[in-house]
């Protein structure tokens, strides 16, 4: 009788422990879960802000179906902002029919890296009259937005 008290004894001391140890690593994934999203606020804050001063905004599209899709990031350009960005160097105007620039990333281990734009045209499904490709800059000059674009984006070209 003696050793099975000793036995629940453990037991349960066992299953303390165990409580205690678990909350505690709970505890610890909801503090550093809360931190993240906390800085992740403030990322797409500063974003924003970042993106009110330039004149470009970003929207991410995903392109396939299951484990073969892909995210695909996407700024777009007021045309001002563009030149203003390559220095002066691009004509873009809207005398020419164009109303935005963009420009595709892709995502990998390393991160975000820039796509060609013949790649983008594919990714985009964009219509052979609608852009116009800037190689020299690796940009698509745009006379129609995408299908799928949000409103956040026009309301810069607008600008």
């Amino acid at each position: 009788m003696f050793i099975l008290g000793i036995i629940i004894v453990v037991v349960v001391a066992a299953i303390a422990v165990s409580g205690a140890i678990y909350i505690s690593i709970s505890e610890r994934r909801e503090r550093e879960q809360h931190k993240r999203e906390q800085e992740d606020r403030k990322n797409t804050a500063a974003a924003g802000r970042e993106q009110e001063r330039t004149g470009w905004r970003e929207f991410y599209k995903s392109v396939g179906l299951g484990a073969d899709h892909e995210d695909i990031k996407v700024r777009v350009y007021s045309p001002k902002a563009y030149c203003e960005q390559v220095d002066g160097e691009s004509k873009v105007a809207k005398e020419d029919g164009f109303i935005a620039v963009l420009k595709a990333y892709k995502h990998s281990e390393d991160g975000w890296h820039e796509i060609p734009p013949d790649w983008a045209v594919e990714y985009l499904e964009l219509q052979q009259e609608d852009y116009e490709a800037d190689g020299a800059h690796g940009s698509l000059l745009l006379r129609n937005l995408p299908r799928g674009v949000p409103s956040s984006v026009r309301d810069v070209l607008d600008s």
